[in-house]
């Protein structure tokens, strides 16, 4: 893997983050080390490598002038290969509960073995459940002169301040594209690997300012047959064409229905429904701010700055936005059914102002070979929305919360501490990541808790809500649940501030 290949062995090799580098060469060379850093940000910006490095010019037995390592002694040769014996790395991820954290804390006391410290990378931080974030905070308060801490994570904000406040913070920035197209030149011109710069520039946009992402992107357009074209690199990483786009759009902007012969086009090229959508959402960013800011988010040409620019005085502010959750509605609807090109055509008929006719669905869509498919597709979202409003209404009904609060002996006297409830309820959402990222996501971001035989859901937005009751995903919920905490707990899944967040409070008397 050329990401491996190519991972950064001295400060001066990482891309971007230089205030980084510069701060933690001069703690080194000076020796002013703290004892918990946390490393922030995007996938791929280097917060792992870098924790890797600091590991390594720690425990150099010949640093140089500078604080960088020697990269030739034996602690930086055991490091490079991942096996010193005094750099721990753990997944927080896998190893979430307070079990894990207690290990840590018995081993922690013991001297180093090779180096002069022992250093632990604690990946994705933010996975650990409560109880091991309270387990962690002590070692974190008094941890042995010789221990260094370094937590990474993509998601700070999940992390307790109590954490927070004992650790040296370093947020590290996505990469930008002239970063990610010097990179990723530079690496193909060491692979010996012949591209024009305008792929390398394709690479560094479609990357998002991941460094993995564009040397991963790079190898896998090198088994593209030579020559490497621009075409052919479009073709490998799902890019729709600019010019495509642009045609998309002014169709969109028109209301005209010339744009499902366009997305239909698209389609035949070979590109998915999933990187279509993609590339629409990137674009409308783009339009966004060309219209709000004047520039866009995108290096392009100025020749389709002032085509967007035209597009952008043609269409306000709040019909960017609903073209925005229509698209984000239409990708995550076209993962579960087929055809899956269908949530996209029923946003475009949203927008255009053709909302599905179920008496007259025929004549509305522009190819009426789908019409008697579409038809069934939309009967059965109208009776699964109207079972969901049924279940929300149910739950949300005064009388009936406080009816269903009679439940099963057996059930309504289970008990759970605090502690082993949200140890649980973390393997409860590691095993749904398997399952679907989003959901877990959702139900990682609201606040869960224990009481009278349900676990109780308060969700902070109401698409969060609609996701999670909808009846494949809640099933999956209960039974991913069941199998955690060995009973077939109850589930109230409702939105904070609401009427039935009232109603479920009053019912369950919290």
């Amino acid at each position: 893997m050329l990401y491996q290949k190519y991972r950064p062995q001295k400060f001066n090799d990482l891309v971007g983050q230089d205030y980084i580098k510069e701060i933690l060469l001069n703690a080194v060379r000076l020796h002013k080390i703290s004892h918990a850093y946390l490393f922030s940000g995007p996938r791929g910006t280097g917060k792992t490598t870098t924790a890797r490095l600091l590991a390594k010019a720690l425990n150099c037995l010949s640093p140089k002038s500078d604080g960088e390592p020697c990269n030739k002694c034996l602690n930086c040769e055991a490091i490079k290969i991942g096996k010193h014996m005094d750099l721990i790395e753990i997944d927080a991820a896998s190893n979430t509960g307070i079990d894990d954290i207690r290990e840590l804390r018995s081993k922690i006391m013991l001297a180093t073995s090779q180096g002069r410290y022992k250093v632990y990378i604690i990946d994705e931080v933010h996975m650990l459940s409560k109880a091991a974030f309270n387990g962690l905070l002590k070692t974190l308060e008094e941890p042995p002169a010789n221990v260094i801490f370094i937590l990474a994570t993509t998601e700070p904000y999940d992390v307790p301040e109590t954490i927070l406040s004992r650790c040296q913070r370093f947020d590290f920035k996505p990469l930008d594209v002239t970063e990610l197209t010097h990179l990723v030149s530079k690496v193909a011109r060491q692979e010996k690997i012949k591209i024009d710069k305008e792929v390398a520039q394709l690479i560094a946009i479609y990357s998002q300012g991941s460094s993995r992402d564009a040397l991963s992107f790079l190898e896998q357009i090198n088994s593209l047959r030579k020559p490497i074209t621009l075409e052919k690199a479009k073709r490998v990483l799902g890019v729709i064409d600019f010019g495509s786009l642009v045609h998309i759009f002014d169709a969109l902007i028109a209301k005209d229905k010339l744009v499902f012969e366009l997305i239909k086009t698209e389609l035949a090229k070979g590109y998915s429904v999933s990187n279509l959508i993609n590339g629409l959402l990137k674009y409308l960013e783009d339009l966004i701010f060309i219209k709000n800011v004047g520039v866009p988010v995108s290096p392009t040409t100025k020749e389709l700055v002032a085509k967007i620019k035209k597009q952008s005085d043609q269409i306000s502010n709040a019909d960017l936005t609903r073209i925005f959750n229509l698209l984000i509605e239409a990708r995550y609807l076209a993962r579960d059914l087929d055809p899956e090109n269908l949530p996209l055509e029923i946003t475009i008929l949203k927008y255009i102002g053709k909302e599905p006719n179920l008496n007259n669905l025929e004549q509305e869509r522009p190819d009426s070979s789908h019409s008697a498919q579409a038809e069934k597709i939309v009967l059965e979202e109208k009776k699964e929305k109207s079972k969901i409003t049924s279940t929300i209404k149910q739950d949300f009904d005064e009388n009936d919360l406080e009816k269903n609060v009679k439940l099963d002996k057996k059930i309504s006297n289970f008990k759970i501490n605090e502690a082993d409830f949200d140890e649980n309820w973390q393997k409860v959402i590691v095993e749904l990541k398997k399952f679907n990222h989003s959901i877990a996501t959702f139900l990682n971001k609201a606040n869960a808790r224990f009481h009278k035989g349900k676990i109780l859901v308060e969700v902070p937005f109401g698409l969060y809500q609609k996701i999670l009751t909808q009846p494949k995903n809640n099933q999956k919920i209960h039974k991913v649940v069941h199998s955690i905490f060995h009973k077939p707990l109850g589930l109230e899944i409702y939105l904070k501030d609401s009427k039935g967040a009232e109603a479920i409070k009053k019912a369950f008397g919290i």
